[in-house]
Order: structure tokens, then sequence, then C-alpha cells
């Protein structure tokens, strides 16, 4: 089993987690399965070096922004950070495993699994102007919230033509409406659980 620290920034300070990499992967917890989290990565290693156990990477911390995550869940920002979400997703979901919780995420259901997917490629990308990506998203999303119906979704296909135009050779993604909410949504499950689940050991 290979472990690694977590950098956790939430409510104006940080925490650091030891997470785990095994069949099933997970954090470390106390005996009434709440994450441990330390205040330093000094205190962490003290907690690592009294039960005998040894990081796979000295120098490889992860940092998770949770007050980053918890503004973009809370107003009305539709921009979506494909490498950020996809990373806080697979925590969440490994959480959900270490303390018995169901995650929203982990649910068997055909438009999650699009939204994870979106997030998958869209980690994935090169070269692509960013801005010019950013501005056709937001361009989109003024025009179905403005529209007389805000429910309209944009048609799969005229989707899927518009996310190649900006580079061929790239993957782009766009968000419609219902899939941001839906975002949000999985995005506040997740956190929602790790706050209730999160222990202080120090």
């Amino acid at each position: 089993m290979d472990y690694y620290l977590i950098r956790c920034l939430l409510n104006n300070s940080e925490n650091f987690c030891i997470w785990y990499a095994n069949e099933k992967d997970g954090l470390l917890c106390d005996n009434d399965r709440k994450i441990l989290s330390f205040s330093s990565i000094d205190s962490a290693m003290l907690y690592l070096s009294q039960k005998d156990l040894h990081l796979y990477d000295n120098s490889d911390v992860t940092t998770y922004d949770f007050d980053k995550l918890k503004m973009w869940i809370n107003n009305d920002d539709t921009l979506v950070n494909s490498e950020e979400f996809l990373n806080a997703w697979n925590l969440f979901t490994d959480i959900a495993y270490t303390v018995g919780a169901k995650f929203e995420g982990d649910k068997k259901n055909k438009s999650i699994s699009l939204i994870y997917d979106k997030l998958f490629f869209g980690s994935n990308m090169f070269n692509v102007d960013e801005d010019k990506e950013n501005k056709l998203v937001n361009l989109i999303y003024n025009e179905l919230v403005n529209s007389n119906d805000n429910q309209a979704l944009i048609d799969e296909n005229a989707l899927s033509t518009i996310e190649k135009f900006i580079d061929n050779e790239n993957y782009v993604n766009l968000w419609d409406i219902k899939q941001i909410v839906a975002l949000k949504n999985i995005m506040k499950n997740g956190l929602d659980i790790f706050i209730k689940n999160i222990g202080y050991y120090n």
C-alpha cells in the first residue's frame, strides 16, 4: 500500500490528510471512521512514523482548494476547470468509500457518467486557447439564460460540432446549464461528505 500526503484548504485554513493507493483507494481514518487530518506536514509525518508507515514520495503533495470549490458551487460561475473538478470528484469517491457514505458522483447514471467523461477528456487538453473557449462557453450560457425558455438545452449534435470547432486537434468541452447544475450538486455532495467526516488528530 502506497501513502501520499494531500493538502486540503478549507475555511481559510490548511490541513493535511493521508491518502493511500490500494485495490480500493482511500484515506486514513481513526477508529470512529473520521478522516485523520493534521495541521502541518510535520504532524502528519510524526503520526506516520509512530505507525511505522512511510510515504511513497515525500515531495508529492497534491492540494485540494475546497474554499475555491465552495465559492464556485455557491455563485453563478459557469466556467469548469476540468482537471481540478476531476481530481476533487475522484477524491470524493475515495472519501465516500473510506467513511461508508453514498456519493452522488458514484451513481450508475448515464447523465452522471457523461459529466465525468467530459471532465476526464477536458483535463487532457493541450495547446487550447482557454480564453477563446471560456468566451464561447459564456456566450452560449448567456444566450440560454436570456431566452424565453430557461430550460432550453443545446442540441446534442450542435454541441458536439461546437466542441470540435475551436481546434480540431484538441478536445474542447462545452457545458449546458443542466450539466453545470448537476456538476455543482455533485461537488457540493462530495464536499459535504468530507466536511461531515473529517477529524482532527492534533
